[in-house]
């Protein structure tokens, strides 16, 4: 799922932490601006918008 580099320099907290700033990202521009951020430190990321209310 990540690159062989993130999982050597990121432990599963910071892993962790990552996955949820990316959950709670409010428009789709903050979440772009953190999925290139993460890129550059090797860290493959993904997200979905569900839509409508839950």
């Amino acid at each position: 799922m990540w690159g062989d580099t993130a999982l050597r320099n990121y432990g599963s907290r910071q892993i962790a932490a990552i996955a949820i700033k990316m959950a709670l990202t409010e428009t789709r521009e903050e979440e772009t601006e953190l999925k290139s951020l993460y890129a550059k430190q090797d860290i493959k990321t993904a997200a979905v918008d569900c839509g409508g209310e839950f």
